[in-house]
């Protein structure tokens, strides 16, 4: 029996590493965390990267502010589904993020506590926004041109929230042994009244 589990579990670990192997360049997913705004929106959804660590897709969501806030301006959601590193080569530990409407033209900038890139995984967390005179720095949101109703340079600061890299053979690994569990339950059944 212990030989059969070892094999089973040599073959599980070489089945995922070429699942791992054959998977798309950019499978595993950095996922916004409870990402909150100074006016009470939220930021929701995802980016991944190339084998490079250069952003791949963009998937972001802002939410509309609820309450206005004590710095910054009430401001609505947007679509996020481009953005560039800051700085513009990996690794990067800053992402400026551009509203998917060209006009107004919005920004959504993620400062985190530590670089991100393709073998990334694990939590990290989002730096505060904060302004000094006219200069923001950390996590924020900002108008940058075009903003009607609203002044160029209308932002709002993000207050709190992580980043989650998941992954990608840990998951691998966990969806073979679901697969080959089955498999295993019927060619060794439970024997019943054996003591």
């Amino acid at each position: 029996m212990f030989r059969l589990c070892l094999r089973l579990s040599t073959a599980m670990l070489a089945l995922s590493g070429l699942v791992a192997a054959a998977a798309p360049a950019h499978a595993a997913a950095d996922i916004l965390e409870g990402v909150t705004f100074s006016d009470g929106g939220s930021a929701t959804g995802s980016f991944t990267f190339t084998p490079y660590s250069y952003l791949a897709t963009v998937n972001i969501v802002t939410t509309d502010g609820l309450s206005a806030p004590t710095q910054g301006s009430l401001l609505p959601g947007f679509s996020y589904a481009s953005g560039t590193l800051l700085p513009n080569s990996p690794p990067a530990s800053a992402f400026n993020f551009t509203s998917i409407a060209s006009d107004p033209h919005w920004a959504l900038v993620l400062d985190l506590t530590s670089a991100l890139g393709y073998h990334s995984y694990g939590f990290d967390t989002l730096i505060a926004g904060s302004v000094s005179g006219s200069t923001l720095s950390g996590s924020y949101e900002v108008c940058v041109y075009g903003c009607t109703g609203f002044a160029s340079g209308s932002y709002r600061l993000i207050t709190g929230g992580e980043v989650y890299a998941v992954e990608p053979a840990s998951l691998t690994l966990l969806g073979v042994g679901a697969l080959l569990l089955p498999a295993v339950r019927r060619r060794f059944p439970a024997r019943r009244g054996v003591a």
